[in-house]
């Protein structure tokens, strides 16, 4: 999963939230970790929409702002966390971080909008060994499900490989006299560990298990679907019928509509989503083959869809209809389905 290569990274920078190259097909801008420590230091005097950012990645070109591009092609040189809710202090912040990290190097700054009375954070943690794009996801996810499991919550949206991570800043609103920030904390820790390395670290551990308990998941639920829509194949062939209604719905509609109609955020371009009912930053729900599963305990409590043996859930394009427009009334759904409308 990790390189063995420890390069002195480049990082794509650009300004603004609308700043792209893809018409230009220029690359982008670089900065290193020296650039973003004297950030710290001394933040930008930016408004929001042209605060400088960085994807902690060495591609740069002009379509590195892709999340696919960058899943595909990029080496990522730090790990990243955005703290916007609970107002954790900072000693609280980095005992979390050591619990699951060691004592590790990092930026910490407090973002735009954080004030005396409400602690926002953003955490660069440097990498010893670069990490490719397509191992990013789920090593960040793995990372904020560690966090979490220590009282910290990370924006989710960080784990997609071309988010944009706001670098230091405070913008001339919130500057006073001598154009000072009124409000602006930082610290750069050279961690007696150095840059964290993944290799052995609670962080690949989890990446592990989360893989594994999909990996399950997922042939527990092909299982279960075929099972089911064998019996309803043979109970309508038997009766000279052709599909059953919830085939003929399956059909009809693609679980990945149904799963943004009813107002499942999913990560970046890949399977995976996070449910309505969830509390935490996962994104436990995965849609593939016709199917879906969730590892969701949220998701549990509120009787969506069918449970295996070992607790895992899963269905298919009916059981997400059943469940968000019928509360589980299956008379109600099947008749619905059979309606020229559905």
């Amino acid at each position: 999963m990790i390189t063995n290569e420890k390069p002195i990274p480049k990082l794509l920078t650009a300004y603004g939230t609308k700043n792209t190259h893809k018409h230009s097909r220029q690359p982008y801008d670089t900065i290193d970790f020296y650039g973003i420590v004297e950030l710290a230091k001394n933040p930008a005097s930016k408004e929001k929409g042209q605060a400088q950012f960085c994807i902690f990645s060495a591609y740069h070109e002009s379509d590195g702002r892709t999340h696919k591009v960058q899943a595909d092609n990029g080496q990522f040189h730090a790990l990243c966390i955005d703290v916007d809710t609970g107002s954790p202090s900072q000693d609280v912040l980095g005992q979390a971080i050591d619990t699951v990290c060691g004592s590790v190097s990092r930026i910490i700054y407090s973002t735009a909008s954080a004030t005396p009375d409400e602690s926002k954070w953003r955490v660069i943690i440097p990498l010893a060994s670069a990490l490719p794009g397509r191992d990013y996801c789920d090593v960040q996810t793995a990372f904020f499900g560690l966090l979490h499991e220590q009282g910290i919550e990370c924006d989710p949206a960080l784990a997609r490989p071309g988010q944009p991570i706001y670098l230091p800043n405070v913008p001339p609103g919130k500057r006073g006299e001598n154009d000072q920030p009124l409000f602006y904390e930082y610290e750069v820790i050279k961690g007696s560990h150095g840059r964290l390395k993944l290799e052995g670290s609670q962080i690949e551990a989890q990446v592990k298990e989360n893989r594994e308990r999909e990996e399950v998941a997922r042939a527990d639920a092909a299982v279960e679907v075929q099972r089911k829509a064998g019996q309803r194949a043979a109970k309508y062939q038997g009766s000279g019928g052709s599909l059953s209604p919830i085939d003929n719905f399956c059909k009809q509609n693609s679980i990945e509509n149904l799963l943004t109609q009813y107002g499942y955020e999913r990560q970046g371009n890949t399977s995976h989503w996070r449910s309505p009912y969830q509390e935490s930053g996962s994104y436990a729900t995965q849609a593939i083959d016709g199917h879906w599963t969730s590892l969701s305990d949220s998701d549990r409590a509120a009787g969506l869809g069918g449970q295996s043996a070992n607790g895992i859930l899963w269905g298919d394009a009916f059981d997400l209809f059943l469940h968000y427009e019928h509360s589980g009334d299956r008379k109600a759904a099947l008749k619905a389905a059979r309606s020229p409308s559905k």
